[in-house]
């Protein structure tokens, strides 16, 4: 077979070695870096990978039959925010992210040991709940969480929180999500230490956020002192014929906005953010600051500015110590995610 007919053949496929010979793929090929080895006797083309959603339906269908997928890979299929995958666009999770960017396939099967395998690591699990993703069977997302928060920072898990009761999945899979649901179940279900963590990054969260970004960068503005922002406030004015334009994190009373729309994405920040959004809002009175990637991660600039401006206006704002402190921090939280 020439190779750029393989490459269109086996785009995205995970088959078993077998089935690559039939499709007249050569050993030697199998064996070099066109191709990856996702679980034993399963390869997938290195150029074109197949996905996550693809590999958890193999493992489940044919190389471990009754395990249900959990940890990482749940959440990334139920569209849980993993600190590793918001990036610096501050987006979501996506099921369909190649396999080079999650590194092994988790699930969990009856059992007392758990176990790595080639692509793989079972952990030993009493019956959990179960829902469906795409056709595969996945831990309930409670259950996710609770796996998850030990190795979980405690604002990476109350991002995470947020992200489970945020509109569109994972509450599109399991109706109903909560916070005081997931509180209950670690309460009742989870180790003592676990259901703590829960319960505190529980106490963190408020709802509705939209993205990871706008989590995270009120979790920054709370730690460094300022008055709690406003989620979501509304202003109705300007030019555009009192058309409602949504801040991310406001405080009215001074006018003063931190907008994370644009993060999400050109396509979803050209839907938040109509083309006469930020005119409308400086002539209502408003001042925006639009943090950038770098801001996630390295936050003084961000806290400084957003000092002035309240400040500016009369407001209460922390001390430039504070601030120091508080985005020290916030650069140590981000060194041991990405050592």
């Amino acid at each position: 077979m020439r190779d750029d007919q393989e490459d269109d053949a086996g785009s995205g496929q995970l088959l078993h070695r077998r089935e690559w010979l039939r499709r007249g793929v050569h050993p030697r090929q199998l064996a070099s870096e066109r191709y990856i080895r996702v679980f034993c006797g399963y390869f997938t083309p290195s150029a074109r990978p197949a996905t996550l959603e693809t590999a958890c339906r193999v493992l489940q269908n044919e190389v471990r039959a009754g395990a249900v997928i959990s940890h990482e890979s749940a959440a990334v299929l139920l569209g849980l925010a993993l600190p590793d995958r918001c990036g610096p666009s501050g987006a979501d999770a996506d099921r369909t992210a190649v396999l080079g960017e999650v590194p092994r396939v988790h699930a969990v099967q009856p059992g007392d040991r758990s176990r790595q395998v080639a692509g793989c690591t079972l952990h030993a699990s009493p019956p959990v709940a179960r829902v469906l993703v795409a056709e595969i069977e996945v831990c309930h997302p409670y259950d996710v969480v609770c796996q998850l928060a030990p190795d979980l920072l405690p604002w990476d898990l109350t991002i995470m929180l947020e992200s489970l009761v945020r509109p569109g999945r994972p509450g599109a899979v399991v109706p109903g999500l909560s916070l005081d649901g997931v509180v209950t179940h670690a309460l009742t279900r989870a180790s003592a230490a676990v259901a703590e963590a829960v319960c505190s990054a529980a106490r963190r969260a408020r709802r509705p956020s939209r993205s990871c970004a706008e989590t995270l960068i009120r979790l920054m503005v709370r730690a460094a002192g300022f008055v709690d922002p406003e989620l979501g406030p509304v202003v109705v004015g300007g030019s555009d014929g009192g058309a409602p334009h949504r801040v991310a994190l406001g405080w009215p009373t001074w006018r003063v906005g931190i907008d994370t729309d644009h993060l999400l994405g050109p396509a979803q920040a050209r839907r938040l953010w109509p083309a006469n959004r930020a005119v409308a809002l400086a002539e209502s009175g408003w001042c925006l600051l639009r943090p950038t990637a770098d801001d996630l991660g390295d936050s003084l600039v961000l806290l400084l500015s957003l000092r002035n401006l309240l400040q500016h206006g009369g407001a209460p704002a922390p001390s430039l110590a504070q601030i120091r402190a508080a985005a020290s921090s916030q650069a140590r939280r981000t060194a041991h995610r990405h050592p």
